[in-house]
Formats: C-alpha cells, sequence, structure tokens
C-alpha cells in the first residue's frame, strides 16, 4: 500500500533488503526509523550527500526532495550524492 496524505506523519520505516521482492499475504522486515541508520531506499532526487533532506509524498513509494508540503515530514537525509531525478532509483540514505 502506498503512503496517503493521512499517514505521512506516522513513517515506520523502510523494508530491509532481506523482504525484497516479497509477495503476500505474508511478513516483511522493516528497519524502523532510528537517528543516523543508513538504509538503501527508493528516491527520486538530485541528492547532494549530508545536504539534502528527504520526505515521503502522497501515493508514491520513493522518498522525494524535502519540503514542507500537506504536513509531510522530512524522514532522512541523503547518504550519498545521486541524480535520481529522472528516474526512481535505490540510493543510500541516514534516516532521522
Amino acid at each position: 500500500m502506498k503512503p496517503a496524505t493521512n499517514n505521512l506523519k506516522l513513517f515506520a520505516g523502510v523494508v530491509h533488503t532481506e523482504s525484497d521482492g516479497v509477495t503476500g499475504p505474508g511478513y516483511i522486515k522493516i528497519v524502523e526509523p532510528r537517528r543516523g541508520t543508513m538504509v538503501n531506499a527508493l528516491c527520486k532526487s538530485d541528492s547532494t550527500v549530508n545536504t539534502t533532506e528527504l520526505k515521503l509524498t502522497n501515493n508514491e513509494y520513493h522518498m522525494v526532495e524535502g519540503t514542507a508540503h500537506r504536513g509531510a515530514e522530512n524522514v532522512a537525509v541523503a547518504g550519498e550524492t545521486k541524480d535520481t531525478i529522472s528516474t526512481e532509483a535505490n540510493a543510500f540514505v541516514y534516516l532521522k
């Protein structure tokens, strides 16, 4: 299920790589948001390491460059400099 505007502030974490490709019904492993935890996450942003703030967005699986929008809070900081703005791709991020 993709995030919805009403629950963007309730970030539960990122799916662990052990659960890549898992289809339901079933269980998946979640990396809980702990400050500074580095994870590989789906992003769509022109990101600069330790500078670009990332957030969730309505009805999308990927993170985007963070700005205050519809109550969404920034949930991560870019862990690498990478341009994924035209095509979403995995990138390292630090959870907040």
